[in-house]
């Protein structure tokens, strides 16, 4: 499996069976079995009913300011709220 580049790999554990990976929602525990960033980037904003609504505005912001072209700093900021949104969930 290739590095994943896009912060949404953050929100999912990688399930690894033989030769095929799988990507586990860490909120509702939905499995896909060929991870995509812009799938799971859907199913976080939209679809997932279990992930916390200040992960989903975190990440929807970061999306619309990387559609602006922002810069490097403003992309880390972001970085960084996600990721503290996200240790101060619990998981199931």
């Amino acid at each position: 499996m290739v590095r994943p580049s896009s912060d949404i790999w953050q929100l999912f554990d990688i399930e690894k069976t033989d030769k095929k990976s799988k990507a586990v929602c860490k909120f509702c525990c939905f499995k896909y079995a060929f991870p995509n960033a812009t799938r799971m980037t859907n199913h976080i904003l939209n679809q997932c009913s279990k992930c916390p609504l200040e992960i989903k505005q975190t990440y929807g912001n970061e999306i619309q300011s990387s559609s602006k072209s922002s810069t490097s700093e403003e992309k880390e900021s972001n970085k960084d709220i996600l990721l503290e949104a996200l240790e101060d969930t619990s998981l199931p």
